[in-house]
């Protein structure tokens, strides 16, 4: 029951954030909007009235221009957000990734513990509020617990999966597999291949 409140919590405040974002979205232009709305009511008026027929036209089709141009706007600026999100999250995603591939004893695992640090405040800022959500719980059980040894398999999986919606590819296999391939230096190559 305290999860399901939990989610109808979540539904509320996503809803209103989708809101006040529409809103703030269209304060910007809110006197744009109030010129073309009066042109078109002024054109249909024009228009009601035999001799100006013309003049209406011209002031409706200016007001349906006006609306174009913010609409066009709009679309232009949502899907320029989308880029960044997914080029950001695709940072984030191979960061977790090389982590993930890595043997903590290997000398440049520090490297990569950089490279997931910096995941985890780039999905904070541009990741959606499960991602955050996972992300925080992930550094809270990292400091509560005296293993150095960090999950994150889920929080990739996650990401994967919100990439690819934006992405508008079709869901993938349910998890994400990552492999580590041990590498040998070039004489020991030459020994085995001499063999």
């Amino acid at each position: 029951k305290i999860k399901m409140n939990f989610e109808i919590e979540e539904v509320k405040i996503e809803f209103i954030t989708h809101f006040l974002n529409f809103f703030n979205y269209w304060k910007k232009y809110w006197l744009i909007l109030l010129g073309s709305a009066s042109s078109a009511f002024y054109g249909f008026h024009l228009l009601l009235d035999t001799e100006e027929v013309g003049s209406g036209l011209i002031a409706m089709s200016v007001s349906v221009a006006i609306l174009g141009w913010i609409i066009s706007a709009r679309s232009a600026d949502e899907n320029l957000r989308r880029l960044k999100r997914i080029e950001y999250l695709s940072q984030a995603y191979e960061g977790i990734a090389l982590y993930l591939r890595r043997d903590p004893l290997s000398s440049e695992y520090n490297t990569y513990l950089d490279g997931l640090e910096k995941s985890f405040t780039i999905i904070q800022l541009y990741g959606n509020r499960k991602e955050i959500r996972l992300v925080c719980s992930i550094i809270t059980q990292y400091n509560l617990s005296d293993d150095r040894n960090i999950q994150c398999e889920e929080l990739l999986n996650m990401l994967r999966d919100s990439l690819r919606k934006e992405l508008l590819l079709p869901k993938a296999l349910k998890y994400v597999h990552t492999m580590r391939v041990e590498r040998t230096s070039a004489p020991e190559i030459k020994t085995i291949l001499e063999l």
